[in-house]
């Protein structure tokens, strides 16, 4: 299972931010509500794998990274201030999936666990440098292979 999102963008809490119209004292209600969103829509999920997996292992995997996909994500048009609260929110997300899998016995895979600052090698992303491309994909195959996972095709 590969699961990855920032809690802003499903429900267009980041546009919102961005817009000034996200509510509250410091524009930020909006992001709130979509990260308790988020967190409720992964625990769903997650009930529902353990329910279709009847016991056998899950593999979940999922992005634990910096700043470097906001960047491509919103091009140059984020400022340092709104990257920090939108990463905050993103960050405490991700904090709550992985406890939660962990929780529920999911092997957590971090990808790219050496790219924290800065992003993976170029040739591992498709032409928006957000999504991996085939080669990314087959580190990751290959990454799982080597943690005993296989045989795993990409």
């Amino acid at each position: 299972i590969a699961f990855d999102f920032s809690p802003g963008w499903g429900s267009h809490a980041d546009l919102k931010y961005f817009l000034g119209t996200c509510g509250g004292d410091d524009n930020q209600d909006c992001e709130r509500e979509a990260l308790e969103q988020a967190k409720a829509d992964w625990t769903q999920m997650a009930d529902l794998f353990a329910e279709l997996t009847a016991g056998r292992p899950v593999i979940y995997h999922t992005f634990i990274f910096g700043d470097w996909p906001f960047d491509g994500y919103y091009k140059d048009d984020i400022t340092p201030e709104e990257r920090a609260v939108l990463l905050g929110y993103f960050h405490e997300f991700q904090t709550f999936q992985e406890a939660d899998a962990l929780a529920r016995g999911m092997f957590v895979h971090h990808v790219f666990p050496s790219q924290t600052d800065t992003p993976p090698p170029v040739e591992y992303l498709q032409a928006d440098k957000f999504h991996l491309s085939d080669e990314g994909s087959l580190v990751i195959s290959s990454l799982m292979r080597e943690a005993g996972y296989s045989p795993l095709k990409p």
